[in-house]
């Protein structure tokens, strides 16, 4: 192949970016987005394979969602009793129901 024409290769995290401009480039993720994206793929390994996930991979995730639930119930709109104890009955009753695990009702 001959030609005066030049090649630009993206280098980064998983080899994939957008070019911004002449001699530009930025990775697709952010450092964080990075670091939570390998996190999240050392537990898929764990679960391909059949093993337990080890409790230290499984403890991070718990705490964001326990910090995103508080975030949440603590909105004024989700303040009434009503809404709380639908949210509990979901929990408890419909999300648990072997009816729902059985689908021959559905079809």
């Amino acid at each position: 192949m001959s030609g005066t024409g030049s090649t630009s290769v993206a280098v980064g995290m998983g080899g994939a970016g957008w070019r911004l401009g002449y001699g530009r480039y930025r990775p697709p993720f952010t450092a964080v987005q990075w670091q939570e994206l390998e996190h999240q793929a050392m537990i898929y390994k764990y679960l391909v394979a059949g093993l337990p996930v080890p409790p230290d991979l499984v403890i991070p995730i718990r705490h964001s969602f326990k910090a995103i639930s508080a975030r949440f119930f603590n909105h004024p709109s989700c303040n009434n009793l009503s809404f709380r104890l639908s949210i509990y009955y979901a929990r408890t009753h419909i999300l648990t129901s072997e009816e729902l695990a059985r689908g021959s009702d559905w079809s």
